[in-house]
Formats: C-alpha cells, structure tokens, sequence
C-alpha cells in the first residue's frame, strides 16, 4: 500500500522538475526551491531542527545561503525560527490548519469564479475520466493517482483564473497543508468524498454558473479542513 513517502507532494506542485543547489542563477533560490520541495515532500520531521552547518556541507556551500533560503521557508511557514535554539519544521496546530484552509477556501472560491464563465466540456475533458469513474483513485492502492487528479483539477482552475500572484500564493499555501493533503490521501474513505465533490465542482462549472461552482469549491475546501482536523484529532 502507498504510504506518505511514496507521494512527493512538492514535485507534484513543482512540476516534478529537477532541483540541484546549482540550478538556479542565484544560490539561495535555488536552495529555497530545493529545500522547499523536501519538506513538502515530508522528507523531514514534523518539529525537527534543521541544521544550517549540516545542510551547508550536504550542498556545498557557505552557512549564509542556507540561512537566508531557511528565513525565507519562514515567511511561507514551512519552518519555524527560534532565536536561541535555530531552525524547525513547523508542526501543524488546530490555528493554522483552519487559518490555511480558510485561506485556501478564499483564494480558490474566488479563482473558480474568474474560471467558470465560457468553459466547456473540451476544457475540462482531462479532467473527467477521474470524477466520473473514481475507482482507480479510491482504491487502496489509490493515494498517488488521487492527489494527482486532485492537483489536476485544482491547477486547471487557478490557471484559467490568470492570476499569477494567486497561482504562488496558492501554492505556498498547498505546500504548508502538505502533510495534511497526504494523511488524508492515504484514506480511501476522504478520497471517495473528495471525489464526489470534485464531480460537483466540475458539473458547477460545466453549467456556467460562477456562484454555484464557488459555493461547491467552498463546501469541498471546508469538508477537507474538518476532516484534516478529526485525521489529527483536532476537531
């Protein structure tokens, strides 16, 4: 059975691009896009310290790099900072799951509704097959084919808002809910709920009705943020 590890969450949303220390022009960039992929893709701990000094040695640069792209991971919320004790993966609270998920529910409330006006049954095409025959994703074997149609419908969406901003702000959001998208994708109990709503979502925008397809995408993004909390006992 898949577990959470088998699903890389962050070269999911990345694009599944390959990240070296050196890829990008500028150092600490593409440090942060390295180590941001890594914790999204719960390579590290909930709560666990990140070494500057450590992570320096592993790429192959100064201490200064590492320190700046961490501070930055900070401002998007993947890691917490202390000023005595240095650098931790942040770990998720009853606050910030509902306060990511309210946002989220913000932000692609009002994508869906820039989205929704002239879209057709073409456009949404790849989208289909998964919410009408979800067996494949629902299945036990199904959290890696689930959380890639969901990412599909999702970035369709944010997509045709146009909105690049919204499209990064989106993403950082998705990155700090990561292991709570992943405890939840690996119950096929939620996927089966996600997929029907999903179906709602699409049948929403298939009828052109903005305020119904934004109503279904709230529904959907709150029903996730209440079970998150019961998969972590917060509720």
């Amino acid at each position: 059975m898949t577990d959470a590890a088998d699903v890389r969450y962050g070269d999911l949303l990345h694009g599944e691009r390959e990240t070296t220390p050196m890829r990008l022009a500028n150092v600490t960039d593409s440090l942060y896009e390295a180590l941001w992929r890594r914790l999204v893709n719960l390579e590290f701990e909930p709560g666990m310290r990140l070494s500057d000094e450590a992570l320096a040695r592993e790429f192959g640069v100064s201490r200064t790099p590492v320190r700046e792209a961490l501070l930055r991971l900070s401002q998007v919320g993947l890691v917490e900072t202390n000023a005595r004790r240095g650098f931790f993966v942040t770990q998720p609270s009853r606050q910030s799951i509902e306060n990511l998920f309210d946002l989220r529910t913000a932000l692609e409330s009002w994508a869906i509704r820039m989205a929704t006006p002239g879209v057709s049954r073409a456009d949404l095409e790849p989208l289909l097959p998964a919410t009408d025959d979800p067996d494949d994703l629902i299945g036990p074997d199904g959290a890696e084919a689930f959380v890639r149609s969901d990412l599909a419908l999702h970035d369709f969406i944010v997509n045709r808002a146009g909105n690049d901003r919204l499209a990064q702000s989106l993403r950082d959001v998705s990155g700090q809910l990561a292991i709570t998208v992943l405890r939840l994708a690996l119950t096929p109990v939620a996927r089966e709920q996600a997929q029907h709503e999903h179906a709602r979502i699409v049948e929403a925008m298939l009828s052109g009705d903005s305020g119904a397809a934004a109503i279904a995408m709230e529904e959907h993004i709150q029903n996730v943020k209440r079970r998150a909390l019961t998969e972590f006992h917060l509720e």
